[in-house]
């Protein structure tokens, strides 16, 4: 089961957040919850794809705020980091 997300309180999330949000019905929601082992189906009540920390923060904090678990999925970028 889903979990319901206040539409007012999705909207001041929205505001303070550069990354994308996303509801289940909405473009994107799908292929976002998709995993790479099939036999895990969630439906997650909101995807957050946060664009930097401040947006993390943001998510992490709308989660607690309305009793919403969390689960980090990481990919999109891979980047290489080396010292010099």
């Amino acid at each position: 089961m889903t979990a319901e997300v206040p539409t007012q309180a999705l909207a001041g999330l929205r505001d303070r957040f550069d990354g994308r949000v996303m509801l289940p019905g909405q473009d994107g929601y799908d292929d976002a919850r998709q995993v790479w082992n099939a036999r895990h189906d969630h439906r997650p009540a909101l995807i957050a794809q946060p664009v930097s920390a401040g947006d993390a923060a943001a998510a992490v904090a709308f989660a607690r705020e309305h009793g919403l678990g969390v689960c980090v999925r990481g990919g999109g970028r891979s980047e290489e980091h080396t010292s010099e």
